[in-house]
């Protein structure tokens, strides 16, 4: 198959590995629910994006028809609406947080799984100290998003209404 040119989300759950299997088998039920209106919120169906679920959560390859700043922009805005509703009803004690972490680049995925190349570099975004400790550090935040350098100067470091470039630091 030919290399297309994504938009990859590498999205992980906080604290996943610490609960039993009946926990994160909720978890990864209330990821889907939490993706779910964010995904139609910018205007995808699940049928357009190749998922692959993970241990701590889903490798998404989004078409390369959707616009970098709106998955920057308003995808990470209704995802962190959607985790806000999920608090407000949930009689969980810690709610759902989620690590995010956006990358665009040509990937060759298989008909089985389409984790492949480019998208390794959205796992380890997804995976970096750094954002796990800028989670950790931000009791209130329901969400942590982190963009490749290519991302960020192809979106997040231009003037885009939705995305405030003060809000990303560079990480090493």
């Amino acid at each position: 198959m030919a290399a297309i040119q994504y938009s990859i989300l590498a999205i992980g759950i906080e604290g996943f590995s610490e609960g039993s299997q009946d926990t994160q088998a909720a978890l990864r039920r209330q990821l889907r629910d939490v993706l779910t209106p964010a995904v139609h919120g910018v205007r995808l169906r699940w049928e357009d994006i190749l998922a692959d679920d993970r241990d701590d959560g889903i490798l998404m390859l989004i078409p390369p028809s959707v616009p970098l700043a709106r998955l920057t922009g308003a995808f990470a805005v209704a995802t962190d609406l959607a985790l806000a509703d999920m608090a407000r009803q949930s009689s969980a004690s810690e709610p759902l947080r989620l690590r995010i972490a956006l990358h665009r680049d040509a990937e060759s995925p298989d008909e089985e799984s389409p984790s492949a190349g480019a998208s390794r570099m959205a796992d380890t975004l997804a995976d970096a100290q750094p954002l796990r400790d800028t989670l950790a550090a931000a009791p209130r935040a329901r969400l942590a998003l982190i963009v490749s350098d290519a991302v960020y100067r192809a979106v997040t470091g231009r003037d885009h209404r939705e995305i405030d470039p003060a809000a990303f630091l560079p990480v090493a």
